[in-house]
């Protein structure tokens, strides 16, 4: 035997649908982005990073190599340019040996450096699909440890304190989408940018928040079809 079915009860059951729906969306933002300040934990949150070091760029008998802008330098399809717009030109990009002064030897050998810019920043653009990136972030010849402007091309930015020579300070970011470039700026007036173990790769997905909260709306919206076709046979 048939019996009528409750209108009421099925436009309830689909506006809980609909409302779950939402909740998924509104659980997954277009761009997540979660920032590192230990090398260790960024680690565990990516899937085959690359390093690039920047040993065995300087030129041995000058112990730098200076990168006009453009083209600035690439290395494994990651591009470091400096684009501070001064009235004559960009900032200089050195891969400086650290036997060149004392204020370029952090303890890691060779680094990339950005001098003489307004402001001084550098830039990393990044292949395709990269998710997670981590690198060091030094400041030679600076007067105080200044605090640092990562910006990144989702919009996202975030600001963070460094050390004194020779604490080099780790900054890792994984996100939910490609990050394209990334961008480093020392808020403190003539201080220079410098990176060093510039690593990149895959960020671990999916989140696992993310993902619990997708399982339960898939199984919420199971049950509710099921509720609705015994509301219909029944």
């Amino acid at each position: 035997m048939r019996c009528k079915v409750n209108t009421i009860s099925i436009n309830r059951y689909r506006l809980a649908a609909v409302v779950a729906i939402c909740l998924v969306a509104v659980s997954t933002p277009a761009s997540a982005t979660m920032l590192f300040l230990n090398r260790t934990s960024w680690q565990a949150a990516t899937i085959g990073s690359t390093i690039l070091d920047f040993e065995g760029l300087p030129d041995p008998s000058l112990l730098f190599t200076q990168y006009s802008q453009p083209p600035g330098l690439t290395l494994l399809g990651v591009t470091f340019t400096s684009p501070s717009t001064p009235p004559d030109n960009p900032a200089d990009l050195y891969a400086i040996d650290p036997g060149f002064d004392p204020i370029y030897d952090w303890g890691s050998g060779a680094i990339l450096d950005a001098q003489f810019g307004f402001p001084t920043q550098i830039m990393a653009t990044l292949p395709a699909s990269i998710t997670s990136l981590g690198f060091e972030l030094l400041s030679p010849g600076a007067i105080n440890p200044p605090d640092f402007l990562i910006s990144l091309s989702s919009g996202e930015s975030f600001l963070v304190s460094t050390g004194a020579q020779p604490l080099r300070t780790f900054v890792g970011l994984t996100s939910s989408v490609p990050i394209a470039w990334v961008m480093v700026t020392p808020q403190l007036s003539g201080s220079d940018a410098a990176l060093d173990n510039f690593a990149f790769g895959t960020a671990a997905v999916p989140e696992p928040a993310t993902g619990a909260v997708v399982g339960l709306a898939l199984v919420f919206l199971i049950c509710v079809h099921r509720r609705l076709i015994l509301s219909k046979t029944y």
